[in-house]
């Protein structure tokens, strides 16, 4: 097996790999779904190009690193890389490094090479707390603390986030819980996106309203949005009985299929503890979250003792109510522990910033170069904007007065500039032309402006976001924020639910149908492609910020047929779904059912914004390149079927279409067949010949004219070839054989006949093959 070049071994419940050590000829190996820990016998295999230990076990990667110096990329995502780690618990490094890419990987292990420096276990996780307003998450969060507390008043509510930390000992280790309490309030969920994340505890709480259980499925779905598709999520149910109130029958047997419920129910808990049952059920409760921490993967997670010490010194300048600092002041900190490295020094900081430890925003010039020290700090400034009623009040106009009234205590009143920056970045709000105020739209009236209301367009373009499960809310007016110079008026052109762009005589329209889960946008005038190019770019930047988010993408067909319809009788291609999937099969055109054919994909997606993706470009240059080659050639062929066309048939214009795309077709099949089997001696102009008799073949006339096409690729064929046609020979006048023998080759070249739904051309085939071990329909694809 030394020579063996590929091998799989997947979902083999493997635990040793040392048998590989010596298959020193691998390029590619597929280890997915076992239960390796141990990697250290790869090393040797230096041939690897690929190699897949998705689903495993594996916390320690330094074996990979000959690997990753050879510039195979590392990924942790699925289906991505060449050395790919999906779902597995790393901890040296960990995860948050390993996504950072290669060269964040080498320089973690350059740096343990330092004797000065070592890996250090961080036994920390976030736990979050999540759930309508006035359900009792402020009240949970300080029982868990300590049980014996009172429980706060209705003024202690949480405005925003609060963060605290709690400790307990397991095991002969401390471990901590950042616990983040999330306000419930409705205008405060489009900040939550940016702080919810992977690899933590969820707790949702709900009471005993009747409505609670309708609010279970939105959490859950919005749980699953933001952390994408991670298992290692936990989501814990509890129940708030306020008082000893009766619970509220809340079915979650559909829920346990789809989510991570701890232990599948719901806990019951009056945090009174009305009854002695209550502190018993409270603090079985509080195990099963110190039991679900334990096991989180991350929890062991290492991090390197330079960058502790790193992180230690900027939590002690947190004590001092110290909340921002310069890039700058941070590399001083990082050169004082050795982090001298200028990379190293941002692998840290996206390293913190990733588990919510600091802020910092790389990304943008106006505020990279300062470091936020306490992501609390920043989020209950942002939720004071958001959540004011003087703001909802003036339509959304927040100006300095407003600045100055609410941000006003010492640790804010230096950093306004920062603070405002901050509302851009997370598109909450946008500077007005002119003038120094800034527009907050989701404090905006909730009623249509008067001059928008009968928009109805003669000729409009169009598309559709659909959401099938959960539509977040915001997403509008956060588009509203990201393209505010398109805003002609502020407080005519925006509004709570939707917005209106205006560029030259163009316009578009924007806006949220909450009942149908959509966002429609339409646009009309003769600059509306620059407003939809960019309507469509900044959806998709917003869309993905919310990582696992379910959506669909509508376009409406442009075909003449369509162009003639109203919006509801028009055909409507989903992106994600039939577009996509039509150009994977390297197809350049879709189906109409209002037009009964095809449509080219082309200015489907030019009409609404759409850049044109590199596998339809790619597939368009081929078939021009691929039609110039042949294009004399196609001439004198077609005049050749024409002039045979013209004696049997009636000509007409769709036949010549036709016939052209079956030559096509042809040709590249041609050169898969060459590049399949470099023995295969075959005569093209022979083998277009037949295809050229079929292509012009009536239905009724059709099983003499294939049989006789069939015979005139017979000096082409292989001698397995030759036999199976013998074999059809000595059947005679068997006609259905006849057919089944020729489907194959006319399916192949796009010909329809009309017959194919009379059996399963595929499991035909294969009975085929293996009565006759014909190579004619393995080279077809159909087995």
């Amino acid at each position: 097996l030394v020579g063996l070049t590929s091998l799989d071994l997947r979902s083999n419940q493997i635990t040793d790999i040392r048998f590989l050590k010596d298959l020193v000829g691998l390029t590619s190996l597929d280890l997915r779904s076992n239960q390796i820990t141990d990697i250290r016998f790869l090393k040797d295999l230096v041939g690897l190009t690929f190699l897949d230990l998705s689903y495993n076990k594996i916390t320690d990667i330094k074996s990979l690193v000959p690997f990753i110096k050879k510039g195979r990329k590392i990924s942790t995502e699925a289906y991505r890389g060449d050395i790919r780690l999906y779902k597995n618990p790393l901890g040296s490094p960990s995860q948050d490094i390993v996504e950072q890419g290669n060269a964040a990987v080498l320089r973690y292990f350059e740096a343990l090479e330092r004797k000065d420096v070592k890996e250090v276990q961080l036994l920390e996780a976030k736990v979050l707390l999540l759930g309508e307003g006035k359900t009792g998450k402020t009240s949970l969060r300080i029982k868990i603390e300590d049980e014996n507390k009172e429980l706060p008043k209705i003024e202690d509510r949480t405005r925003g986030i609060d963060i605290y930390n709690y400790e307990f000992s397991a095991n002969n280790d401390t471990f901590i819980c950042h616990i983040w309490d999330f306000g419930g309030q409705d205008v405060l969920y489009q900040v939550h996106r940016f702080f919810l994340s992977n690899d933590a505890i969820y707790i949702l709480v709900t009471d005993s309203r009747a409505d609670q259980g309708n609010k279970y499925e939105e959490w859950l779905q919005t749980i699953e949005i933001f952390t994408k598709e991670n298992n290692n999520n936990k989501i814990i149910l509890l129940q708030n009985l306020k008082f000893g109130d009766t619970p509220a029958n809340i079915d979650i047997s559909d829920y346990k299929k789809y989510y991570n419920i701890v232990d599948g129910k719901v806990f019951e808990v009056d945090l009174s503890f009305s009854e002695a049952k209550h502190r018993e059920t409270f603090r079985a409760f509080k195990q099963v979250i110190q039991n679900r921490l334990e096991e989180l993967p991350h929890v062991q997670r290492k991090i390197l003792s330079d960058w502790l010490n790193v992180r230690k010194e900027l939590e002690e300048l947190l004590e001092i109510n110290t909340y921002l600092i310069n890039l700058s002041q941070y590399a001083k900190i990082c050169e004082k522990h050795k982090v001298e490295d200028k990379e190293r020094q941002k692998d840290l900081l996206r390293y913190l910033h990733k588990l919510g430890i600091v802020l910092w925003y790389e990304d943008y010039l106006a505020i990279k170069q300062k470091v936020i020290l306490n992501p609390e700090w920043i989020t209950t400034a942002l939720y004071r904007i958001i959540d004011s009623k003087d703001i909802r009040a003036k339509n959304g106009k927040l100006e300095q007065e407003d600045v100055e009234h609410l941000w006003n205590e010492p640790m804010y009143v230096d950093f306004h500039n920062e603070l405002l920056e901050m509302l851009k970045i997370f598109r909450l709000a946008y500077k007005r032309r002119h003038e120094n105020a800034y527009i907050v739209p989701s404090l905006m009236s909730t009623v249509i402006p008067e001059k928008h209301e009968n928009w109805n367009p003669k000729e409009k373009w169009e598309i559709k976001y659909k959401y099938p499960r959960l539509m977040p809310r915001g997403i509008v007016n956060q588009l509203a924020a990201e393209l505010c110079k398109y805003v002609d008026s502020d407080f005519e052109d925006v509004w709570a639910f939707g917005v209106v762009f205006t560029v030259k005589n163009a316009k578009a329209k924007v806006q949220v149908n909450r009942n149908l889960k959509q966002i429609s946008v339409e646009a009309y005038g003769n600059e509306r492609l620059m407003l939809m190019q960019d309507i469509v770019k900044a959806m998709k930047d917003i869309h993905e910020t919310y990582k696992g988010l379910d959506f669909d993408i509508e376009i409406p067909c442009v075909c003449e047929k369509c162009s003639t319809l109203s919006s509801v009788k028009k055909t409507y291609h989903d992106y994600n779904e039939d577009i996509e999937r039509e150009i994977e099969d390297n197809r350049d055109d879709i189906y109409c059912r209002n037009l009964r054919g095809h449509i080219k994909i082309a200015p489907i997606l030019e009409s609404s914004g759409f850049a044109l993706p590199y596998t339809l470009v790619e597939i368009l240059r081929e078939k021009d390149a691929r039609h110039k080659m042949h294009e004399i050639d196609d001439r004198e062929r077609l005049r050749r079927i024409e002039n045979t066309t013209e004696k049997t048939l009636k000509y007409s214009k769709k036949t010549k279409k036709n016939t052209k795309e079956i030559l096509e077709k042809f040709n590249t099949f041609f050169e898969h067949l060459l590049s399949l089997d470099e023995n295969l001696k075959l005569n093209k102009e022979e083998i277009i010949q037949a295809v050229e008799e079929i292509s012009i073949t009536q239905k009724q006339a059709i099983f003499d004219d294939i049989h006789k096409a069939l015979e005139s690729l017979y000096e082409a064929m292989d001698e397995q070839q030759k036999e199976y046609l013998d074999t059809l020979n000595t059947k005679g006048g068997n006609l259905e054989m006849k057919i089944k023998a020729s489907i194959p080759l006319l399916n192949l070249v796009g010909l329809d006949i009309g017959i194919e739904s009379d059996f399963d051309i595929i499991n035909w085939s294969q009975k085929m093959y293996k009565k006759y071990e014909v190579k004619l329909f393995k080279l077809f694809g159909y087995i």
